[in-house]
């Protein structure tokens, strides 16, 4: 089994919309949630997809699933306060619909990267031949420093620098190790590749394009519609 959770819990407070959290922000007319669980829809290779969704905001989630007709291809869980708590809502309803071996495939993908290629999904899956966990990244081009006060105290080494972007593939006997040794120590905002770190996982890194943005900030929907538009996933107009 090779199942995606695609993960739209967040309040977006921060970014905010007039519909909601920003997975629900539109680019060519359609929220950004939708255009992510669709890269898991048209992958055959994937199923089950998974919306791991907001609960306050249900309605609108069902209703936009409806308008995109994904209601049939898609199962919904109810997420929690954390994205912590939402990978482990979404991995606990994936053990009680079907039998779960450790060997099992389990894509993570926040609902705001909206233009994620196939290809680099399915680079990180194939990368778990030889590891644990896969992820995806984008290599760091611009200096970054770390700073003291307002003076630059060290400045870092760009060729060893990388952001990381959607998606991250687990095992399942991974995932299960990270879930519970975040629950064992009581966490709330960690990462799941901090804590698949710590415990000595292998994570695989896959490069992937600068275009596979995640949004974070309202200017990068700019961004993401200039990507999605050369990518022709959605019309010149939008």
């Amino acid at each position: 089994m090779i199942a995606a959770l695609v993960l739209a819990g967040g309040q977006g407070v921060r970014f905010g919309t007039e519909n909601g959290p920003k997975q629900f922000a539109e680019i060519g007319g359609k929220p950004l949630f939708i255009h992510a669980l669709q890269t898991y829809v048209d992958l055959a290779s994937v199923d089950p997809v998974l919306l791991v969704a907001n609960p306050a905001h249900m309605d609108s989630t069902l209703a936009a699933l409806r308008q995109f007709e994904l209601e049939a291809k898609v199962d919904v869980v109810h997420g929690g306060d954390t994205r912590q708590q939402s990978v482990r809502n979404g991995f606990s309803a994936l053990s009680d619909r079907r039998e779960m071996s450790d060997d099992d495939i389990i894509v993570l993908h926040n609902a705001a990267s909206p233009n994620t290629p196939d290809d680099t999904v399915m680079r990180c899956i194939t990368a778990l031949e030889d590891a644990e966990v896969a992820q995806a990244y984008i290599p760091e081009l611009r200096t970054l420093f770390e700073m003291k006060g307002q003076r630059v105290a060290t400045v870092l080494p760009r060729p060893s620098l990388a952001c990381s972007c959607d998606p991250t593939v687990y095992r399942a006997s991974a995932l299960r190790r990270v879930i519970k040794r975040q629950e064992e120590l009581g966490l709330r905002g960690d990462t799941t590749t901090d804590i698949a770190l710590s415990l000595g996982m292998r994570i695989e890194l896959v490069q992937s394009e600068q275009s596979n943005i995640k949004v974070t900030a309202r200017w990068d929907m700019d961004a993401v519609t200039a990507a999605m538009q050369v990518a022709n996933r959605i019309d010149q107009d939008s």
